[in-house]
């Protein structure tokens, strides 16, 4: 996997799919972190080179003397302008001030961007049938307002259909949270009453309990990128803060790798649990069994595989489970979780006994980095679907 794409890689052009017609000028800006922005050539797609970190002047900068460079070089001005359905990232910031009424700006959401720009990729033509996308990764603003990071969507080209995601978590500290995994962990423990102080000692834990009872939390997260930073942490990684991002998560994998007794590890049990519109994935039962593991004095390296092997199975047994309701045989997956090489593995090895077909990123990387392609991909779509 890619994890940016630098000298070398980039700018990498990809052909419009079959069903695609010319697309001179649109301009799709790309995400926050991790930001590469997509400028649609005639026939091409042309996808920056990795920026990084608009937040920072340099990066961002960089990214606005660049936009302006790739339209001289594939003689492509800007007719129109996609970004993310956030308004606060700075991208969509950049979009909404560069908009005119000759220039018109369209909003993608974030987890449809990165399931399109897999397709895109793959070179699936425009009418091709719909797809699951499983799309995990640290957080990205969902149709209903709240914090996505762990989905389950039907999706095409066009529009997407939110089947199953994980359970929302208060998002303690906000900002914070993820750079301090301990506020994740206390977050997911607290919501199911099984926090216990003793894993807690050294934080002010008094503090988020007078926010859990207050009204001052604004977001909640379906994040599979913050649960990996809740493990990490009980794990005894990163029990202050984490240094760079997806710290963490990495060091998890890393753990994980070091079982040597893959073959003996039994999974834990998440549970699907229907709603009204749309399935959630409860991760009591998940965490009642890890914590029981660590009372046991399980090995830490053990816990961590038998995660990753958990996460595998829930994701192959909500696959199977959604596909008896709805038509789909191709399973995307998309997002920063899907880095986790231990964790690809792992499906990839569950899925192969399967009918279904696994598709996931190999020229782009699987986190933001390629959400500029899809918003391309969508707008594009929908343009020459709808007018």
């Amino acid at each position: 996997h890619l994890i940016r794409r630098a000298r070398g890689y980039a700018p990498t052009v990809l052909p419009l799919p079959n069903g695609f017609k010319k697309a001179q000028g649109l301009l799709a800006v790309g995400a926050e972190l991790n930001n590469t922005f997509c400028l649609l050539s005639q026939t091409e797609a042309v996808i920056s080179q990795h920026i990084g970190d608009l937040t920072s002047l340099q990066n961002y900068q960089d990214f606005s003397h660049n936009i302006t460079l790739y339209q001289h070089l594939y003689a492509s001005p800007i007719q129109r302008l996609v970004c993310d359905f956030h308004p606060d990232y700075l991208s969509s910031k950049y979009a909404d001030r560069t908009q005119t009424d000759t220039t018109p700006l369209s909003q993608i959401q974030h987890h449809h961007a990165h399931i399109a720009a897999c397709l895109f990729e793959h070179n699936r033509a425009i009418d091709s049938a719909k797809v699951l996308g499983v799309v995990w990764d640290g957080m990205g603003l969902g149709a209903d307002k709240q914090l996505w990071g762990g989905e389950f969507l039907l999706a095409d080209y066009l529009g997407f259909k939110r089947l199953a995601h994980f359970e929302y978590t208060p998002l303690l500290g906000a900002d914070h949270a993820q750079t301090q995994p301990w506020r994740m962990a206390y977050a997911h423990l607290t919501q199911h009453d099984l926090a216990t102080k003793a894993y807690f000692h050294q934080h002010p834990t008094d503090q988020l309990d007078n926010l859990l009872t207050s009204n001052f939390i604004q977001h909640s997260t379906s994040s599979v990128g913050r649960l990996f930073d809740a493990v990490a942490y009980l794990l005894d990684i990163c029990p202050e803060y984490i240094s760079y991002e997806a710290q963490a998560a990495i060091e998890l994998e890393a753990l994980a790798s070091q079982c040597h007794t893959v073959d003996a590890q039994p999974t834990y049990k998440f549970d699907l649990k229907p709603a009204q519109q749309h399935s959630h994935i409860c991760c009591k039962n998940f965490w009642i069994a890890l914590l029981a593991d660590l009372d046991n004095h399980v090995k830490r390296e053990d816990i961590a595989y038998r995660f990753h092997l958990s996460l595998a199975q829930l994701l192959l047994d909500t696959a199977l489970q959604l596909k008896q309701t709805h038509a789909f045989d191709t399973v995307v997956l998309s997002g920063g979780v899907f880095h986790n090489q231990l964790l690809i593995t792992l499906l990839s090895d569950l899925f192969a006994a399967t009918d279904l077909s696994l598709l996931t990123h190999s020229t782009l990387p699987c986190g933001d980095g390629s959400i500029s392609l899809g918003q391309a991909a969508i707008d594009l779509a929908r343009e020459q679907k709808y007018g």
